[in-house]
């Protein structure tokens, strides 16, 4: 798999963790990456500014929409 792949590999998963409404921030989504996932680039991924920004957003639409 190439590195491309695998970044929008772990980029798919975050958007379906941060939409689950379990965590508030990328910072907790990137944790379940890496612990639950054992993805290694989720740090990486995680760190730019717009991904960062979108993940967060998703984060707080989810937890928004939770009855």
């Amino acid at each position: 798999m190439s590195k491309s792949d695998q970044v929008a590999r772990v980029l798919k998963l975050a958007r379906e963790i941060a939409g689950s409404g379990r965590h508030i921030s990328a910072f907790y989504v990137e944790h379940e990456l890496r612990s639950k996932w054992g993805e290694p680039l989720a740090t990486q991924v995680l760190a730019d500014p717009k991904t960062k920004a979108e993940i967060d957003e998703l984060c707080a639409r989810a937890i928004r929409a939770k009855p």
